[in-house]
């Protein structure tokens, strides 16, 4: 981890279940504030050379790191004895099966009313914490496959969408850029779609031939398409302009409309670069 701000916490939400219900609680062993998450999304800027020097304006800039975090876990209970505090061999298991996964799934801090709409999406690696011979604590190392925080599934939806209503979406996120997101569309007429965004006096089409009524055209944030028409082969009719929601620093309104009837879903996780304290 680099740099960064920090926040202690006692509990977290990993895939939809709490630490504490497995009768854990986040804790510091050695003396070593390991009940601390810091955040890291630093931007590599790359540049050119221009009179002799003299000016380098960026050319383009990518996050280099993911987010990664330490802490360590161990046993919720208010005992003075030492064997209390010690972990079974089927505790053990349960907790590898639990956060050392191949996938990644989400990660809440179970702290603070502010945080409760943010996660993470990652996987762990533990360490064991022994004392003796016997297991006492767990070391977490989280790996995310981002650099910064989502906030919570933003859904947007018009049952009529054409060309005079629209969907309005604000974007939230605390970055600037485009987000890919997940795009539902039923149509109510034949023809050539083109689902236009207006974002900053501009217009960005998504432009699919050949549509028929009632079939439902699907947009996924992994960039891929489909239909509900298997004889339609909506790849090859497609101009490969994926939905974006657009957000630069003072503006991040964008507007969907279609130039035919249709029901339109669309929806995402906002960009959320939250800091602690």
């Amino acid at each position: 981890m680099k740099g960064g701000v920090e926040m202690q916490f006692v509990d977290f939400e990993y895939d939809g279940t709490s630490l504490s219900s497995k009768g854990m609680t986040v804790v510091s062993f050695d003396g070593m504030q390991d009940d601390e998450i810091t955040t890291d999304s630093q931007r590599n800027f790359e540049s050119i050379s221009l009179f002799n020097g003299k000016y380098q304006p960026f050319v383009y800039s990518i996050y280099e790191d993911r987010l990664e975090i330490d802490f360590s876990i161990g046993r919720n209970i208010c005992s003075n004895d030492v064997e209390d505090y010690f972990l079974t061999v089927a505790q053990l298991e349960s907790l590898q099966y639990w956060l050392n996964r191949p996938t990644a799934h989400k990660f809440k801090i179970l702290q603070d009313a502010e945080y409760v709409n943010i996660f993470w999406e990652g996987s762990f690696n533990m360490d064991w914490v022994k004392l003796g011979e016997k297991v006492i604590g767990v070391n977490l190392h989280f790996i995310s496959n981002r650099p910064f925080a989502l906030g919570e599934e933003e859904v947007f939806t018009e049952e009529n969408l054409n060309q005079d209503n629209t969907i309005y979406i604000i974007d939230s996120s605390s970055d600037e850029g485009s987000i890919v997101p997940s795009v539902e569309i039923t149509l109510k007429e034949d023809g050539d779609l083109e689902l236009t965004n207006t974002f900053n006096e501009e217009e960005i089409r998504t432009i699919i031939t050949g549509c028929k009524a009632d079939e439902v055209i699907t947009f996924s944030s992994a960039l891929q398409i489909k239909s509900s028409d298997s004889s339609h082969k909506v790849m090859d009719c497609f101009n490969w302009v994926f939905p974006r929601i657009y957000n630069v620093y003072g503006n991040n309104i964008n507007r969907f409309s279609s130039n035919l009837d249709c029901e339109c879903t669309i929806s995402y996780n906002p960009i959320r670069k939250v800091t602690f304290s």
